[in-house]
């Protein structure tokens, strides 16, 4: 890898091949031109020293600008925080259940970032009167399971209780 380096700065990273020749149209290079360090060092350009990749829990890591340290030209890289959207799943601390909360109905939103684990967030928004009847009345095992135990008048007065509770609207 290398770099244009001019005044101390980095001008153009990374440094090809394609881009000395454009640089220096009258200018013939040998294939190897820039891992001669004459060339190099007549054309302001500088090997960079790779680094590996550092992988940070819930962060990406995006390549930076090389940086001269004692002297040599070493890659950087640069931690940032992922964007909610780009959490792996199996990144996101939380049960996938959806909680209840009587008259809402609960929603996942982005993951949310609490400094040191992505955590999944919850939404709620109000239920409607028949969604909120449905939750109310259970799976058809636990209604099956209801009327055996309590027999169908019980299971009749629950309905209508359940009904009172949440009237049409």
């Amino acid at each position: 890898m290398y770099a244009k380096v001019e005044n101390g700065s980095v001008s153009a990273y990374p440094y090809t091949f394609g881009q000395l020749k454009r640089d220096h149209p009258n200018t013939s290079f040998p294939a190897d031109a820039l891992s001669r360090s004459d060339t190099r060092a007549e054309r302001n350009v500088v090997e960079v020293v790779p680094v590996a990749k550092p992988e940070v829990y819930g962060h990406r890591s995006v390549e930076g600008t090389p940086q001269s340290i004692n002297g040599v030209w070493t890659q950087v890289w640069n931690s940032v925080l992922r964007n909610p959207s780009e959490v792996p799943e199996g990144e996101i601390v939380g049960s996938e259940l959806l909680p209840k909360q009587d008259g809402k109905i609960a929603f996942h939103k982005e993951p949310e970032w609490d400094g040191s684990q992505w955590n999944r967030a919850w939404g709620y928004r109000d239920a409607t009167w028949l969604e909120s009847r449905v939750d109310a009345y259970g799976p058809d095992s636990e209604q099956i399971e209801f009327i055996t135990e309590n027999g169908l008048e019980a299971w009749q007065a629950k309905v209508a209780e359940i009904k009172a509770k949440y009237p049409k609207s």
